[in-house]
Parts: structure tokens; sequence; C-alpha cells
């Protein structure tokens, strides 16, 4: 069965885009989700093996001042290789943007 592990917005020691009823954050926020999603895609590539077991994806969440966006790690739970895949990435999200 698929699972996912949310993996934040940006890097953990970035401020991210906040969610607001004061200004229109929607834009800014989706640039950032896809610039998290390609930089733990570099930093964590899915190998080819497991392609069909494992992907990024961006989930929406709702929030009392409005949605907001975080990027997720989908997996096969019954995968073994798949989980430990996940979990790693977990354990060693990046920090800054230069990583």
């Amino acid at each position: 069965m698929k699972d996912y592990i949310t993996l934040g917005c940006c890097p953990i020691d970035e401020t991210p885009v906040m969610v607001s009823k004061d200004y229109d954050y929607w834009g800014d926020m989706q640039k950032e989700l896809e610039r998290y999603k390609e930089l733990l895609s570099k930093k964590f590539p899915i190998p080819s093996h497991l392609e069909f077991d494992v992907c990024y994806r961006i989930k929406w969440f709702n929030h009392d001042f409005g949605p907001y966006g975080e990027v997720v790690v989908v997996f096969e739970d019954s995968l073994e290789e798949a989980v430990e895949f996940a979990l790693n990435i977990e354990g060693n999200l990046p920090l800054k943007w230069e990583e």
C-alpha cells in the first residue's frame, strides 16, 4: 500500500513562505515547493529500480488561514527498500538551499 512522509516546504534552517490572510502567498509558496522538490530529487535521486515504488509529490493541507503545501515522499510500504529510502531522506533533510 502507498504511504507518505512529509519532508517540509523548504530546508530546515531556511525561512519558509508563510500562510497568510494578509497577502497572496500562493504563487510564492508553489515556487518554493517546486524548488525544494527539485533539491530533494537531486540530493536523493530515486534509483531506477524503485521508480514505480517511490516518488516526490507536493501535498496540500488545510489551515485556518488557508491551504499550505509540503513536499512528501510517497512510497510502497510493503517494499522494505522503498521504506528505507524514504526514511533515509527524512533523517537527512537539507539544512540550507545550497546543499
